[in-house]
């Protein structure tokens, strides 16, 4: 049977093989969408092990930059990025791609980004997401960008991912609390791409009326800067959105097809509903 996955550590909270099986059954591929818990360390072999009914595997962290020298071929927005969230397989062939950039665009625009346009933007962490979120900021035509994270030099952080891309950041460290605040209290947009309860220490920040707000988590939910955003005016894009986006964007590269966005969302809300999460955005 032809089947697919989603791999990472830790992985029991994701909710990918709920989007993904909404995705097949409504295309009528009889598919498999698997869950495998991998480390870091066991990333590269578990590639190198893949048996051809394998069609693609969704990459979580902490493998999204480890595991690109098992790969074939990279796509280049992923190559600029170093950061890899989606793998094709075909007779054999490894192509890594990154369809997170696709999902932090559509989530945000789904509480209206698109149309206020905003112009400045702090990102919180300095990963592999961060860098996936610079070049969705530059695709929303962000030139102001602030990261906020404990490193920033060298391969693998977003810092080096934007000068990969031509592109001017303003790197903060994280311990410099007032520039922090200050950089935070002045965006238009902020993003959150560090583990839950990791960013708490910035919800006592002042915003903006009407900040716009996405933070990636989505298993313990809502975060408390999350909360803070909202009972600011702010309007928050929960991370299932990006999920479900980028999620949408991964089944057409494994299968070729459009699936039905409107049937996974209704599959990933059910699923939100029975873990208790309450589904709204600000």
């Amino acid at each position: 049977m032809t089947w697919c996955a989603v791999i990472g550590h830790p992985i029991t909270h994701s909710l990918s093989p709920v989007i993904h099986a909404a995705a097949y059954d409504s295309l009528g591929l009889d598919w498999e969408y698997k869950s495998f818990d991998v480390s870091k360390e066991d990333a590269v072999p578990f590639l190198q092990a893949l048996d051809p009914q394998c069609r693609g595997l969704s990459v979580t962290m902490p493998n999204k930059q480890v595991i690109i020298p098992a790969l074939d071929h990279v796509d280049g927005l992923a190559k600029a990025l170093g950061s890899v969230n989606t793998v094709v397989s075909i007779s054999g062939a490894l192509t890594g791609f990154n369809t997170d950039v696709h999902g932090v665009v559509a989530a945000l625009n789904e509480i209206g980004a698109d149309t206020s346009k905003p112009k400045r933007a702090v990102i919180i962490g300095g990963g592999a997401t961060a860098s996936s979120v610079i070049a969705a900021m530059t695709q929303m035509g962000i030139a102001d960008i602030s990261v906020v994270a404990r490193r920033h030099g060298g391969p693998g952080s977003a810092v080096f991912a934007a000068m990969t891309l031509d592109l001017e950041v303003r790197a903060i460290p994280w311990n410099a609390t007032k520039a922090v605040h200050e950089h935070l209290a002045l965006a238009d947009l902020i993003v959150s791409t560090v583990p839950a309860g990791v960013a708490d220490c910035w919800a006592d920040t002042p915003l903006k009326p009407g900040v716009f707000f996405l933070d990636v988590v989505y298993d313990q939910w809502p975060t408390r800067l999350a909360g803070h955003v909202v009972s600011r005016g702010g309007l928050v894009a929960p991370g299932w959105r990006m999920l479900l986006h980028q999620g949408h964007a991964q089944v057409k590269l494994f299968t070729s097809y459009e699936a039905d966005l409107q049937i996974m969302s209704a599959a990933l809300d059910q699923a939100l509903e029975q873990r208790g999460i309450v589904n709204e955005r600000g």
